[in-house]
């Protein structure tokens, strides 16, 4: 889905707050969350805030890309926790029986590569540090809940991180705007265990005189090259002339294409006296599943292992969920033996979101 499409979603999701429950970003909000006047003592000031803060429910509502398949839409109609779903021109709103079920649907439909969105409910600390101007300030909150625009992947009572432009008078809060939760990109070490084999990789470096002998197989991912490189470079009158040879296909300065079919490099010598010919190697990657035998090749080669490794419950202080990774590596290892892995991971509160 295109950016532009994700806006819309949190307009009308910013919408369909205005309707499900109270949501203030002005005088008013003062009203109803921290009491009192709506009669500024001071003049209002603006500023940035970051805090800590704990997700204490989320609105009963996810919208989804209106792309989501039908397969998928069928399954949430009958899963319990969901009340409807409805297609909205460019999403699809799922109204949920309670707060609750948000959490657990929208981990579902991760699993099935859909992303949802909802409203995050965040209670703020007694007080947060406000910048206006360079300067900081401690404002008091008197409990407010700030509303985010969020995928939810973290449980309620979860801690996170939240950024947003604050309004301030007098040194207490009394707006909001453009509430976001903050992810954090890490570099983290974890020793995973080995669920599966996936399959072994058979690298080869196919010479540039053999290439032709490669023919298409299932399994095999070819990289043919037909090129060949000059040095020291044509100049312009070598170009002209050499363009006449009847196996190029294309050529400047720098290199030249060759008919696939051809594969006298002994000829290409002769035919470019003075010029160092360079003869790339073609690639050649052969998977191979199971307990089935190398290919037979009469090419050196190497051999990996691509191996489903399964991360343990915490890694670093951040829960993973048990997630599942792919993982290629040359040395061969077994069932249930531990791997150590460097691993990026952008994490929202305490929770690896995505692990790279």
């Amino acid at each position: 889905m295109e950016k532009s499409d994700w806006v819309k979603i949190v307009v009308i999701l910013i919408v369909v707050g205005f309707i499900t429950e109270q949501f203030f970003f002005s005088a008013g909000f003062r009203s109803f969350f921290l009491g009192g006047s709506e009669t500024p003592s001071a003049e209002n000031v603006t500023g940035t805030a970051t805090f800590n803060g704990t997700i204490r429910t989320y609105d009963p509502i996810l919208a989804l890309p209106q792309n989501t398949s039908q397969q998928v839409i069928e399954e949430l109609r009958n899963t319990p926790g969901v009340k409807s779903v409805q297609a909205q021109d460019i999403y699809m709103i799922v109204q949920t029986e309670t707060r609750d079920d948000v959490y657990p649907l929208a981990l579902a439909l991760r699993q099935k590569n859909v992303t949802a969105y909802s409203v995050a409910n965040i209670a703020l600390p007694a007080s947060v540090e406000v910048t206006v101007a360079g300067k900081t300030i401690n404002a008091s909150t008197s409990g407010t809940i700030v509303r985010v625009q969020l995928e939810p992947l973290l449980d309620v009572d979860s801690d996170v991180t939240v950024s947003m432009v604050a309004v301030l008078n007098d040194d207490q809060l009394i707006a909001y705007q453009s509430a976001r939760v903050l992810m954090e990109r890490l570099l983290l070490q974890a020793n995973a265990t080995v669920a599966a084999l996936n399959y072994r990789v058979y690298a080869y470096g196919i010479p540039w005189e053999n290439r032709s002998s490669i023919a298409n197989q299932s399994g095999y991912d070819y990289n043919r090259i037909d090129t060949v490189r000059f040095d020291p470079p044509l100049d312009v009158g070598q170009v002209v002339l050499k363009r006449q040879l009847p196996y190029i296909v294309y050529i400047d300065s720098g290199s030249a294409v060759v008919e696939q079919s051809f594969d006298n490099a002994t000829r290409m010598r002769e035919d470019f006296p003075n010029v160092t010919l360079m003869f790339p190697q073609s690639t050649l990657r052969v998977l191979v599943n199971g307990n089935a035998s190398a290919p037979d090749l009469p090419f050196n080669g190497t051999v990996a292992y691509s191996y489903l490794v399964a991360l343990p419950p915490e890694v670093g202080g951040y829960e993973t969920g048990g997630t599942q990774l792919v993982v290629e590596t040359p040395e061969e290892h077994g069932l249930n033996t531990t791997i150590q892995l460097n691993i990026s991971a952008l994490a929202m509160g305490r929770k690896l979101v995505s692990v790279g």
